[in-house]
């Protein structure tokens, strides 16, 4: 693993696992921070860093999870920095423990100090997309609703129809600018993970959800099949972008009264998301290049299907940045076959109920029950 992890009882904030890449980051031997209070990893004059304050501790038992940047020290006492992901699990055997899950950023740091001018720069140009165009947006979208909710009992059939075309279009846009902004973060090497345990089957269902009202308008069904899988290491938010960006394609591309397959499986240390539709598929010569940026194949060009050839470069970038593959191939249901894989940590830490899941449902395709949406 690229990331080092840590696991400490929450009750007096022992260690009571490490992986070789959290100990190498420490320059510790292997076992040997086994047992020591997580505070030898405190800088001497900082003996209540981020991570063992209290306000970090209510944050993790209020929402599970929280990010942290903190100024810790190796065992031949050179300060470093690092920043992650803490999340707080019920252990079968230990009880409350929380998991870092963090990465040495020293280095990046250092670098980043001469360049500050240019970072407030930078800052300020996302800044401007974000409130010039994102802002007004979500509060298009916020009061369309509303009226949606309350008022359109009192309106005509064209007065709903109406106001159904504004909220498609404004959440068309607002899908645009959030695109565009992780494109821009992506090329400029502003791109960032911040990985946590994670449940694949919760990000298939948040991503199914996110695209239901885009389905439902265009008389398309998507239908899940989601049974228990393995937690991944991952950012759960950044999962739910990159399924929902081939989700989104699925539907833009099948026909009407089509059906849209989800299916989460495991095996071979491996999590897969499979998205199968009935659209036409993609030409064998297209589908290296489907992941580029701003390319638009040809049957998208031919069947004028609206779009900014952003969605699936971004897919790839997100999968990648997980350490996972992203492909396409023909479905045997006559449209195209998508298939993400995330790799599965071995790391034994006891994630509470869905450790034991993860076991039963490890055997390839799974065999929960469908959903559809």
């Amino acid at each position: 693993m690229a990331e080092g992890v840590m696991m400490v009882r929450a009750e007096d904030g022992v260690i009571l696992y490490a992986n070789p890449k959290f100990e190498q980051i420490f320059g510790y031997a292997p076992g040997e921070l086994d047992g020591r209070p997580v505070t030898d990893l405190h800088l001497p004059d900082e003996p209540q860093d981020e991570l063992s304050s209290l306000s970090i501790q209510a944050r993790l038992r209020q929402a599970g999870t929280a990010e942290f940047e903190a100024r810790n020290v190796r065992k031949d006492g050179t300060p470093i920095r690092c920043r992650g992901t803490a999340s707080i699990l019920d252990h079968p055997q230990y009880g409350p423990v929380w998991i870092a899950v963090q990465r040495d950023v020293t280095e990046e740091w250092r670098a980043r100090k001469p360049t500050e001018e240019s970072e407030l720069a930078s800052e300020g140009f996302f800044a401007m997309i974000t409130h010039e165009l994102r802002t007004p947006l979500t509060s298009i979208i916020g009061y369309t609703d509303l009226i949606r909710d309350f008022e359109s009992e009192g309106m005509t059939e064209d007065g709903r129809r109406f106001l159904e075309a504004v909220w498609r279009n404004a959440q068309r846009q607002l899908r645009l600018v959030d695109d565009l902004l992780t494109h821009i973060s992506i090329e400029g090497g502003s791109f960032d993970i911040v990985f946590a345990p994670v449940d694949p089957t919760q990000v298939v269902r948040d991503a199914v959800e996110e695209v239901a009202p885009a389905a439902a308008a265009a008389g398309i069904q998507i239908r899940q099949a989601c049974g228990a899988a393995p937690w991944v290491l991952g950012d759960a938010d950044r999962l739910v972008q990159a399924v929902g960006n081939i989700l989104s394609n699925a539907v833009k591309f099948s026909p009407p009264d089509a059906v849209v397959e989800v299916r989460l499986g495991s095996g071979d240390g491996e999590v897969t998301v499979a998205v199968d539709d009935e659209g036409p598929g993609i030409p064998e010569p297209e589908r290296e290049r489907l992941f580029e940026p701003l390319y638009r194949a040809e049957s998208a060009r031919r069947r004028f299907v609206r779009g900014s050839g952003l969605g699936l470069s971004i897919a790839r970038a997100l999968i990648e940045a997980h350490e996972g593959r992203i492909g396409v191939q023909s479905s045997p249901r006559g449209g195209a076959l998508f298939r993400i894989s995330l790799p599965v940590p071995d790391l034994e830490v006891g994630l509470g109920a869905g450790r034991e899941e993860a076991r039963a449902g490890a055997g390839g395709e799974p065999a929960g029950d469908e959903d559809e949406a």
